[in-house]
């Protein structure tokens, strides 16, 4: 029985939602499918997936909706009326940000499923439909094509910031725009700060203040405030923290580390683990960490990295990302090639600091890896790192340890179709090849 779209009038109505421009916010799946059954059961999925979809019955139908809305995700069948699914596939993936498609097929034959595949298509279901499996499949569809559309804004960052031409030439000019003497100013606030105020060394100077007027002799003993004593463990224990920094930044100015050679498959088992230890620090503002898929064309890359120094760059870097992430904003960590280097950037949406800034500004790129330079005297708390400002710092050290570099910028996000362009943070690690 053909799939009669009058029918689902009602029910489509019920599932789009509109923005105040009259267009389809995005998480809005495209199903094309003719019969009634599989359709009723495909919106189902999409449904306990989190997400809301609209139906059309041919791949005809499916085009000129998709011209009015790009949909990031499109489940299609295979055979249909008026233009069956192989045509609207290939029809799908010639534009510019193409659709995370997963196609459903009553096919079982490995060969005829490779060729499907091969088309540019994402994943597959056979028929009959599993609901709990495809919704499954759907939720990682939709990652896949946040990360599509965000890698594709990055592009578009490159090629208007000409970033490798121009990297020397936007340094200097930096420098020339920064204002030198509040510059200056700020960071030697942040220095006098950082030791005599707050969590660690100023504080634990305190505490002992307090704990040497209060504490009661008794024969050759002390008696001390319990409460007291458990915030200057706590103390201790931040200091501790600070003076292994230091330790860990005079090993990677003074020595060098030993590297060790990781396959790029190596290098995602290696990503996913760390996102995975660090799974308490994400709900903290409830952010989420989205890490992109791995691409078949890199498989013969290969990088060297220390894997201790490695990891507490990158957590570092993924905290910090959450730190200062606006509320309920994804992160994304997003892997790449270009010729002899292999690219790993993280990229979050900032929240306003105190000053109402967003991100970055011009002329603080570089000076944000400068020992004890804080862009925020906000210190976040729940994350287990060490607010002196020397986190970058640390970063960057361990970067140029493993003969790389390592840049922080705001860019521009155009990856989503219904608002104007995003401001975003991007920290950019570039590691060269063997």
């Amino acid at each position: 029985m053909l799939f009669d779209k009058n029918n689902f009038h009602d029910t489509i109505a019920h599932q789009i939602t509109l923005n105040d421009k009259g267009i389809i916010m995005e998480k809005t799946i495209l199903i094309v499918e003719d019969e009634v059954t599989s359709a009723k059961l495909l919106e189902k999925a999409v449904h306990i997936a989190g997400f809301k979809s609209i139906t059309t019955a041919n791949g005809e139908e499916a085009l000129k909706k998709f011209n009015e809305i790009p949909f990031p995700v499109v489940i299609t069948d295979i055979e249909m009326p008026v233009m069956g699914g192989e045509e609207l596939i290939a029809r799908l993936t010639e534009y510019e940000i193409p659709p995370v498609i997963i196609v459903q097929t009553v096919h079982t034959e490995v060969s005829l499923i490779i060729d499907i595949m091969k088309s540019g298509v994402y994943d597959f279901i056979v028929k009959p439909i599993d609901v709990s499996e495809l919704s499954i499949k759907i939720k990682r569809a939709m990652e896949a094509a946040e990360l599509r559309r965000m890698q594709k804004s990055i592009e578009r960052e490159k090629v208007i910031r000409l970033e490798n031409e121009l990297e020397w030439y936007h340094w200097s000019e930096s420098m020339l725009n920064r204002d030198v003497h509040n510059l200056d100013k700020s960071l030697f606030h942040s220095l006098h700060t950082a030791f005599n105020q707050g969590a660690g060394f100023g504080a634990l100077l305190t505490l002992l203040q307090l704990l040497s007027s209060t504490a009661e002799k008794q024969d050759n003993h002390y008696v001390v405030d319990a409460e007291l004593m458990d915030m200057i463990k706590d103390n201790v224990e931040i200091s501790n923290k600070v003076i292994q920094t230091f330790s860990d930044l005079d090993k990677l100015t003074t020595n060098n580390i030993p590297l060790e050679e990781i396959s790029y498959d190596n290098l995602f088992q290696f990503l996913s683990t760390t996102v995975s230890s660090m799974e308490d620090y994400a709900p903290i503002q409830n952010n989420r960490i989205v890490i992109s898929d791995p691409q078949g064309s890199y498989k013969k890359k290969v990088i060297k990295i220390n894997r201790e120094y490695f990891t507490k760059a990158l957590k570092e870097l993924i905290i910090n990302a959450c730190k200062f992430s606006e509320p309920a904003t994804p992160v994304y960590i997003l892997v790449e090639a270009e010729e002899n280097l292999m690219i790993i950037s993280v990229l979050n949406k900032p929240a306003p600091d105190e000053h109402n800034r967003l991100g970055i500004p011009l002329g603080y790129e570089n000076i944000v890896f400068e020992p004890f330079f804080r862009m925020t005297r906000t210190v976040k708390e729940g994350y287990d790192s060490v607010d002196y400002g020397l986190g970058l710092t640390m970063a960057d050290k361990i970067i140029k340890a493993h003969n790389g570099n390592i840049k922080i910028t705001n860019i521009k996000d155009y990856s989503e179709y219904n608002r104007e362009p995003e401001e975003k943070v991007m920290v950019s690690i570039k590691l060269p090849t063997y």
